[in-house]
């Protein structure tokens, strides 16, 4: 979606005279785009992602600035490289990160997160540094709301 602004009429066309859900979304990622949306960008990303479009849902999470939705689809498309990518200053957790998060989130000490992954608190300590600065949170009580899905079974 480089030039959504020469786009977004075309594809409004397109997604006014077809039935199908791609146009459709394309058309919203363009529209969203050009509206500088974040929360558009966020929810297109969401609809790629339904649709199965993991890498269109990536840039579209990278374009609305969303930390959380775009660390999550990043990691499905690993190695990935696109121009919209190659723009974001957004940097994906690593796997390793977002499961200590994710227990940190859930309310264990470092210790128990330690303890359950056979690892160091330190290290512990670390990959919870990373996350917090990659997130840009600075407490543990701020990996709740980020982490919602994860906690509630569904990430």
């Amino acid at each position: 979606m480089g030039r959504a602004a020469e786009a977004v009429e075309r594809l409004r066309e397109l997604a006014s005279t077809t039935t199908g859900l791609l146009v459709l979304v394309f058309a919203a990622h363009a529209e969203a785009l050009v509206r500088h949306d974040p929360a558009g960008l966020a929810e297109v990303a969401s609809r790629f992602e339904e649709a199965g479009f993991l890498l269109h849902a990536a840039e579209a999470a990278a374009e609305s600035g969303d930390r959380v939705l775009f660390g999550q689809l990043i990691g499905a498309c690993e190695g990935a490289r696109t121009p919209a990518l190659a723009r974001t200053s957004l940097v994906p957790l690593t796997q390793r990160e977002r499961e200590v998060a994710v227990l940190a989130a859930r309310g264990l000490t470092n210790r128990r997160i330690a303890e359950s992954l056979v690892i160091l608190v330190r290290t512990v300590d670390n990959h919870l540094s990373h996350a917090y600065a990659k997130l840009g949170i600075a407490t543990r009580g701020e990996l709740v709301p980020l982490f919602a899905d994860d906690l509630a079974g569904r990430g």
